[in-house]
């Protein structure tokens, strides 16, 4: 890697919350282990992990048609062999990553069931970003059967 890399062209950067609609902003998190749902992540983007490392990926649906991207980074290549070292390689440059696109046919929700034991999702109305909500009731909507 050189040192002119590119660094201040952030369109070669994986961007966040890459939505039209950015009416909602939050988190997610996952379980640690990709292997607890019942299919493994690696295996479904084709990633060999004697090669490769997962460090995130991004999801998304419309209409029903969810679609999954995978950064990993090919640590073979790179000699990494342990987390330290992969910490280390961090703090140096920015991590330089491939993107596998994963088309996901059955819905976003299956995907998350498939490939992970639990999924959390946090999202606010942006404008709303940074204010404490406090909550004074809870309620039960009983879907219908």
């Amino acid at each position: 890697m050189t040192e002119d890399s590119g660094r201040d062209d952030r369109s070669s950067y994986r961007q966040f919350s890459k939505t039209q609609h950015e009416e909602w902003s939050g988190v997610a998190s996952a379980d640690a282990d990709f292997n607890k749902g019942a299919r493994d992540l690696y295996e479904t983007a084709g990633l060999d992990r004697k090669e490769w490392t997962i460090l995130g990926f991004d999801a998304g649906s419309r209409r029903g048609r969810a679609w999954v991207e995978v950064f990993a980074l090919n640590t073979a290549l790179f000699g990494v062999t342990s987390h330290q070292e992969l910490k280390t390689l961090g703090e140096a440059a920015a991590l330089p990553v491939t993107k596998f696109y994963i088309p996901w046919e059955s819905g976003l929700g299956d995907f998350i069931d498939e490939h992970f034991q639990s999924f959390t999702t946090s999202l606010t109305v942006k404008s709303m970003v940074g204010v404490d909500l406090q909550i004074t009731d809870t309620k039960e909507i009983r879907a219908e059967q």
